[in-house]
């Protein structure tokens, strides 16, 4: 269910694109995930407690080659190892039980489009994607906004979204007397560096 969030980092960079203009004819453009900085969170509501279980990871891993100002080609990769709760025992069960990492070591994002209005005025902030996650075997397309910033050559992204882990073939996950509701709140804050090539 967190790696959820890493896949986000897709609908940045569609807005990336708009925010960097006609690219060279000679050169194209890429959003370097690789060495990015930052981290994909996550929020879940335990029930009946009502209490937050946050998680953090590591930032997706890829490259994303810009080929318009809406739509970008390649994927982006989330490691659901790097999922950590702050408990181990909920870590290993989060990973061997629900999300069965031994066999869907991680979860991709790809076809990342910004979705376009006829009021659009080339907002970085808020603005909506689509893009096609692959998570515990299972591919579907996933909602989100996303907020971009550019400094030169570096982008800070700020990708949110919903994921309702049922629509991914994972069991409703419960620990300790804790069941947690269906739908996990995924937040993605990363710097991610454009290259050409």
């Amino acid at each position: 269910m967190k790696f959820v969030k890493s896949l986000f980092l897709f609908q940045m960079i569609q807005c990336v694109a708009m925010n960097m203009g006609t690219a060279e004819s000679s050169k194209m453009r890429f959003l370097d995930f690789d060495h990015a900085k930052g981290a994909l969170e996550f929020i879940a509501i335990g029930r009946p407690k009502a209490i937050k279980i946050h998680g953090k990871g590591e930032s997706p891993k890829g490259k994303l080659k810009i080929l318009t100002p809406s739509k970008v080609e390649g994927d982006l990769l989330f490691s659901l190892d790097s999922l950590d709760t702050g408990i181990t025992l909920r870590n290993e069960h989060m990973k061997k039980k629900y999300l069965e990492i031994d066999k869907f070591p991680v979860a991709k994002l790809t076809e990342i489009v910004r979705l376009l209005s006829k009021d659009d005025k080339g907002s970085h902030e808020n603005v909506p994607f689509q893009g096609q996650l692959t998570l515990h075997g299972i591919t579907q397309t996933i909602h989100g906004l996303s907020t971009l910033k550019n400094y030169r050559d570096k982008i800070n992204l700020e990708v949110t979204f919903a994921l309702k882990l049922s629509s991914f073939g994972i069991s409703i996950p419960t620990f300790a007397g804790i069941t947690v509701a269906d739908e996990v709140q995924v937040l993605l804050s990363t710097e991610v560096q454009m290259i050409s090539q």
